[in-house]
């Protein structure tokens, strides 16, 4: 659900209308959000332009947003992954 770029880095950004679309509002809705600053969003452009960071889909939605990881947490992640590549899928026979 990344926007097709209508400004440099607004990547991984909405527009109204397709915030609207992912949401399934109204996008006289999802601007009032933005009015109201319901919606975190930024003004860019010479217009104003409303971006959407893509991360609000899915608070509005009621999904959690994807979270950062430590250093320690990945490297753990990726050592369980491998582990488990090397001996097979739990379940299986290897």
């Amino acid at each position: 659900m990344v926007t097709t770029g209508y400004i440099p880095g607004m990547v991984g950004h909405l527009s109204p209308a397709e915030f609207a679309a992912a949401v399934e509002y109204d996008v006289g809705t999802v601007r009032r959000w933005l009015r109201a600053k319901h919606v975190k969003a930024r003004r860019v452009g010479p217009r104003g332009n409303w971006w959407i960071p893509e991360s609000e889909v899915k608070r509005i939605i009621g999904e959690p947003a994807p979270q950062t990881i430590t250093a320690d947490q990945a490297k753990n992640c990726l050592a369980e992954l491998l582990n488990e590549i090397r001996v097979g899928r739990p379940g299986k026979s290897a």
